[in-house]
């Protein structure tokens, strides 16, 4: 059981690479098929991620962002607050 169950956040921040054989997609699609309206933001080195995902209907109603390391704040900030339209007055 994931802390999902008791705390569902804002967002999930989900890298595309990780240390076994599945990757930041896998995660994500398995988030949206509980959580279908989870804004999804990748942080990655991978430029193409974004090209990939976007191709996938899968995505094509999601909320999802992609940011490519390194990352400034304001950017990161900015698009975290689109995601979740969060608005600072």
């Amino acid at each position: 059981m994931t802390g999902f169950e008791y705390n569902l956040p804002d967002i999930c921040i989900i890298d595309y690479k990780f240390p076994d054989s599945r990757n930041g997609i896998d995660a994500a699609i398995e988030i949206l098929q509980k959580y279908p309206s989870m804004p999804i933001l990748f942080i990655t080195g991978y430029k193409e991620l974004e090209t990939k995902i976007a191709s996938m209907p899968f995505f094509q109603d999601k909320k999802f962002a992609v940011l490519v390391k390194p990352v400034m704040l304001a950017t990161l900030q900015d698009t975290i607050m689109k995601l979740t339209a969060i608005r600072i007055a």
